[in-house]
């Protein structure tokens, strides 16, 4: 199923689902609500989701010519995509990693820390921009930004579930005690669930491909996943959870019910995907 229709059904899934439930309820009252309530959901996801990671991952808007030659592959790569150029951002920070978001082809960004640049090699840091580009042209962008605000809210939710229970049942002195976070333990597995359905591991794999198919050395970018796996590894970069899906490797560590959001293929298999041997 083609990227956005999968994402848009499962929107409509999810929405018929509040629909009902709210007519269960509340009757024909609750059917109004539920439908007042989707709407708006839906609303928030597509039309104010781009602001909410633009709030999130804030960094310098690359215009014009730069050391790294950045736009110039970006427009590379847009053009063999045959999309519109996207924005592209450097991120303060000093973890390697590289994200890409946007609802669609115009308002799409490219997001690369000023660790990434630092890190790789010339080869490295365009198979990193093709791979992001590809995710663009397939529009997995909207997926992943819909995973991670209806992922958000859903914690939003719970955390405010959580707040009233520590209230009820006072809290515990370790701030990382499961009793503090009983409903966000109980909801990430559903959460997860979503980002899956949403995601799936496959999109990762046709975009390595794809990107593979326009740089002129296709290890470039499996060695940049290596390299950029091992950094996350011990660099790690601290980002909302649910956010993890925009990433091209995974930035989450495996502890706690962070480990419900590792939807990325283990890196030996995408550079198996990709060059046919592994390791490096």
């Amino acid at each position: 199923m083609k990227g956005s229709t999968k994402t848009w059904t499962l929107l409509a899934a999810l929405s018929l689902t509040i629909i009902l439930i709210s007519h269960g309820w509340g009757g024909r009252q609750g059917l109004l609500w539920g439908v007042i309530i989707a709407l708006s959901i839906n609303c928030l996801i597509y039309f104010y989701n781009d602001l909410r990671l633009d709030s999130l991952f804030p960094g310098q808007l690359v215009e014009g010519q730069n050391p790294w030659g950045l736009l110039q592959t970006a427009k590379t790569f847009a053009s063999k995509a045959r999309i519109p150029v996207p924005r592209v951002v450097i991120l303060n920070s000093p973890a390697p990693q590289a994200l890409v978001m946007g609802r669609n082809w115009k308002s799409a960004t490219i997001v690369l820390t000023e660790g990434l640049l630092r890190s790789l090699t010339r080869e490295e840091r365009e198979a990193v921009i093709a791979y992001q580009i590809s995710c663009i042209k397939k529009l997995d962008t909207l997926a992943f930004s819909v995973a991670s605000a209806f992922t958000d809210f859903l914690f939003a939710i719970s955390l405010s579930v959580d707040l009233v229970i520590r209230g009820i049942l006072g809290p515990k002195k370790d701030p990382h005690s499961r009793q503090n976070h009983l409903f966000s333990l109980l909801i990430a597995p559903f959460a997860s669930l979503l980002v899956r359905l949403a995601v799936g591991t496959g999109r990762y794999l046709a975009n390595d491909s794809l990107a593979a198919s326009w740089v002129e050395n296709p290890k470039a970018l499996a060695q940049a996943l290596w390299k950029l796996e091992s950094y996350a590894a011990t660099r790690p970069m601290e980002i909302p959870a649910a956010t993890a899906p925009l990433f091209i490797v995974n930035p989450l560590t495996g502890h706690g019910w962070t480990r419900y959001f590792h939807v990325h293929p283990s890196v030996e298999k995408r550079i198996r995907n990709l060059i046919g041997y592994y390791p490096i």
